[in-house]
């Protein structure tokens, strides 16, 4: 795809986001804000700002621990510092794109820059957030279990059905890919010939989303059956660093309430977090932009002075989300500038060194017993040298 059209499109996604952003706080301002809001300030505690940097911290290093951890158990050699700037890079990129698609190509972008073939990056991109999605999915339903008052709210009732929809279908396409390979192909091109069906919906557009999500599937599923039958120690050390990583974040919450000198007791304040969390990662808005602020702001209205209550969300959305993605962006930027020749042997097989298997009647060791044949799965898709399970892509590299 040309790079001019792609820069085109983050710029367009980019002010969208800004756009989008901007107007639900100023709303939220206009809303919320009177005299005492800013007679409260003088409640503030300073301190907590340190309380929020090191839950900020938290959230991100586990994650790109759990990056790590995925990346070595098929025999990669990655640092933490590596998969920390190429989480930051999943996080801007998933800022710019609607539902949040691009973050996954951002950061296997960033993971083959630093010596990953693609396999490796696509396999623990691809794990590493299946492991989020369904912490979320449990958490999720758990948190309605105990709190269905939380969704009292038709506009939020709405959306969080539309969340629960989108899981549920993406659960049940992965059940389906996983045991019974055959029907998911036949599911999703369905759907895809359903949707085509609709009026003003491009036809064309249609199809390019049903091969990546096709290949997409196949390619997570034969991960995944891998890592379960080899590399359950890899997950067993990944797992809990990624519900980590997710308490960390909606501790965030807490501490900058603590900071505005507001008492709420932290198991209540995590609760709401996991639902926001929950809704947020599957709207439609490019980084659920507006869906986070004014979803953030209904839910934690009851927890929160309405005076109040545009600060919070202002100073929450930064640190839980804004401030990874400027430096997600700066990350892209610094790699974009100076781009480097990847490595014959990363690109030579389109599916990276791993993807060679042992061969019944040929002489052979695979080194990399953890990595699916793709070419064995059914309905595996041909790649291009140069492809990815993403279809956002980045300006080609210049070999040296």
């Amino acid at each position: 795809m040309d790079s001019g059209l792609e820069r085109r499109r983050l710029i367009r996604g980019f002010r969208t986001f800004a756009v989008i952003t901007l107007i639900a706080f100023v709303l939220l301002g206009v809303l919320t804000t009177d005299g005492s809001t800013w007679r409260s300030l003088v409640h503030l505690r300073p301190e907590a700002l340190l309380m929020v940097l090191g839950l900020v911290f938290i959230s991100w290093y586990t994650t790109a621990l759990k990056v790590r951890i995925l990346a070595v158990g098929i025999g990669a050699r990655i640092g933490v510092w590596d998969c920390f700037r190429a989480h930051l890079a999943n996080m801007f990129l998933s800022a710019v794109t609607p539902f949040q698609t691009g973050g996954g190509a951002a950061q296997i972008y960033v993971l083959v820059r630093r010596g990953l073939s693609i396999s490796q990056a696509t396999a623990a991109s691809l794990i590493g957030a299946l492991i989020t999605i369904v912490t979320l999915f449990l958490s999720g339903v758990v948190v309605l279990f105990l709190r269905p008052d939380l969704v009292e709210n038709l506009a939020i009732r709405m959306i969080t059905g539309f969340v629960i929809g989108v899981f549920g279908l993406v659960f049940f396409l992965f059940w389906v890919a996983l045991f019974k390979p055959v029907w998911a192909s036949k599911v999703v091109r369905a759907g895809a010939v359903l949707l085509a069906l609709v009026p003003f919906v491009p036809k064309d557009r249609v199809w390019r989303l049903h091969d990546r999500f096709a290949q997409e599937l196949t390619l997570l599923t034969g991960y995944l059956r891998s890592y379960v039958a080899r590399g359950r120690g890899a997950l067993a050390q990944a797992i809990p660093l990624g519900v980590l990583s997710i308490i960390a974040n909606c501790l965030i919450a807490y501490a900058v309430l603590y900071g505005l000198g507001i008492h709420r007791n932290p198991a209540e304040v995590l609760l709401v977090q996991v639902l926001i969390y929950f809704i947020i990662y599957f709207s439609p808005s490019p980084g659920g932009s507006g869906v986070a602020e004014a979803g953030g702001a209904s839910l934690m209205a009851s927890l929160v002075p309405t005076h109040q209550l545009a600060i919070y969300v202002l100073v929450w959305r930064f640190f839980s989300y804004l401030l990874g993605v400027g430096l997600g962006a700066l990350v892209l930027a610094a790699l974009l500038r100076h781009p480097v020749g990847i490595p014959e042997e990363q690109i030579e097989d389109p599916r990276g060194p791993l993807s060679r298997s042992v061969i019944p009647g040929v002489d052979g060791v695979n080194p990399h017993p953890l990595e699916p044949a793709l070419d064995e799965q059914p309905g595996a898709p041909a790649t291009s040298r140069n492809a990815t399970a993403f279809s956002v892509s980045f300006p080609p590299e210049e070999h040296t």
